[in-house]
């Protein structure tokens, strides 16, 4: 049987244990706090922001018909993975770029810092009448870098959340699909077919 002095001996030996265990996990929980804080911040904001439909998505302002002088046919024996995807509006007709950029400005994935936690940033694609410089419509999407800790343990690799998230029936990404839809958003033409 144990003495009375050995029990307090074995009492304060656990009290010490457990106090060093409990600094120990508080320690531990403080310095994952502080690496993955603006993780979790970033995640809710940037919930928030892809459910809000008035910032991301694509936006026409104003519907253009096209004139036949602006279109063309695909170039003779270019294969349509060359072309310009963004000006592709059938199977067999695209957009003379440089006629068209002679009337519209058309900017592509312009990057703005929506917030500096994360960050998160928005990709806008743009379309705009130099004549008078009206904003005829705009993609945008948006991209979560999920926190510093995650660039550095990703060792700067391109990681982190898009939206809108997931891909179409051909595994085209979502987050990209507004993009290239913009022009033939905003551009209408009667015509379907032009010979060369």
């Amino acid at each position: 049987m144990r003495n009375h002095k050995e029990t307090n001996v074995v009492k304060s030996e656990w009290s010490r244990f457990f106090r060093r265990a409990a600094i120990g996990l508080c320690s531990l929980t403080i310095l994952y706090a502080l690496f993955t804080w603006d993780n979790y911040v970033s995640k809710y904001l940037f919930e928030q922001l892809c459910n809000d439909k008035e910032q991301i998505g694509l936006f026409v302002y104003e519907k253009v018909p096209l004139s036949n002088e602006y279109l063309m046919p695909f170039p003779e024996g270019e294969e349509v993975r060359n072309l310009d995807p963004f000006f592709i509006l059938s199977d067999n007709l695209m957009i003379n770029r440089d006629l068209f950029d002679q009337t519209y400005l058309f900017e592509t994935y312009k990057y703005v810092q929506y917030s500096k936690i994360g960050p998160i940033g928005l990709s806008v694609t743009s379309v705009t009448r130099m004549a008078d410089r009206k904003l005829l419509g705009k993609a945008v999407s948006a991209k979560n870098s999920m926190g510093w800790f995650n660039r550095f343990a990703s060792l700067g690799a391109i990681s982190g959340n898009e939206c809108p998230s997931g891909r179409d029936k051909n595994h085209f990404p979502n987050y990209e699909r507004s993009h290239f839809e913009l022009i033939k958003s905003i551009f209408s033409s009667k015509v379907k077919n032009i010979r060369r």
